[in-house]
């Protein structure tokens, strides 16, 4: 698979000669689609709004919206609102179809399941919150936050993952400085009944912790230049909290946000009020929920994408919508 964009000179479309083109966002660079088509079987526009067809002209230009929808087999309008728009532009209205936006997706992470029964056997009669691949800068705060949620909860356990193996003993010294019971999971520490922080410092077991916490604090979101991770714990069944240093994610935040799938927090205290108010079962839950339904709504279109690419590459061409 090859990655091509719009400012791309279309030589790069003669070198790699693609079989299937896929196509979202704007679509004005004619020269780049001319030379793509030349080799694909299938055009496909993706996200597609009527809008898109003309992007990066200044002045309307008559017949520009149909030629370039022409280039496309099937076009996928962003929402309704665009639909008929589109479907006017082309000579076969059955060439568009309204499946929402292509969104990013991935593989939740994997756990050891007879791990993951032992400990939310474990846990069951406890209310837990995740803070997940957190940062060195980042520790104090969800520390003191966890110290005030806990005036409110008593029995409130927090388990909290650093970014960095090694930070482990880190986080257990500036916990134990607080007062607070800490357990590490790398001296082989169980999250006991008397612990109120318990250090999960091995990475390759967040899938777990994923699916244990119902709430989840993703970190490196009060730390700037970091990689937050959002599409995970989401799609695992998290409400998810968040700070404010997610620039290279903002879209994502926003979408969470318009959801109902997320909270904004700014500081120790925005963070603590955040993991009281979604103790509450019912609200946690409709949180979780709308999350996983944010984050897993591109997968249709994305489902239909490959469907229509896999038959066409095997000879069948393009099934129909219904089939």
């Amino acid at each position: 698979m090859t990655y091509m964009f719009a400012e791309d000179d279309a030589s790069l479309a003669r070198h790699w000669r693609p079989d299937i083109c896929i196509w979202t966002g704007g679509t004005s660079h004619l020269s780049l689609l001319t030379e793509i088509a030349r080799t694909s079987e299938l055009m496909m526009l993706a996200d597609a709004e009527i809008q898109t067809l003309s992007r990066g002209t200044s002045l309307p230009i008559p017949g520009l919206r149909k030629a370039v929808a022409n280039y496309f087999d099937k076009i996928f309008s962003i929402d309704q609102m665009n639909l008929t728009g589109l479907q006017t532009t082309v000579s076969d209205s059955s060439r568009v179809e309204e499946l929402g936006a292509l969104r990013e997706g991935g593989c939740p992470p994997t756990c050891n399941e007879s791990e993951l029964a032992d400990v939310t056997a474990r846990l069951a009669a406890r209310p837990v919150w995740l803070a997940a691949a957190c940062a060195p800068s980042e520790f104090d705060t969800i520390l003191r936050a966890h110290e005030r949620a806990l005036r409110s909860s008593h029995r409130l356990l927090l388990i909290i993952s650093p970014a960095e193996e090694e930070d482990g003993p880190l986080i257990r010294k500036l916990a134990e400085a607080r007062g607070l019971t800490a357990g590490l999971r790398s001296e082989g520490e169980d999250p006991e009944n008397e612990i109120q922080v318990y250090i999960a410092d091995y990475p390759e077991e967040i899938g777990m912790w994923y699916r244990i916490a119902p709430l989840c604090f993703v970190g490196q979101t009060l730390a700037a230049g970091m990689n937050p991770q959002f599409l995970a714990p989401a799609a695992l069944g998290s409400a998810l909290i968040f700070g404010p240093r997610v620039y290279g994610v903002r879209s994502l935040t926003d979408l969470l946000e318009n959801k109902g799938a997320a909270l904004r927090i700014t500081d120790a205290t925005s963070l603590a009020e955040a993991v009281i108010i979604l103790l509450a079962p019912d609200k946690v839950a409709r949180m979780a929920h709308n999350a996983w339904e944010a984050i897993t709504e591109g997968a249709v279109l994305l489902d239909r994408l490959v469907e229509i690419s896999g038959s066409v590459l095997d000879g069948g061409g393009i099934p129909d919508a219904d089939t």
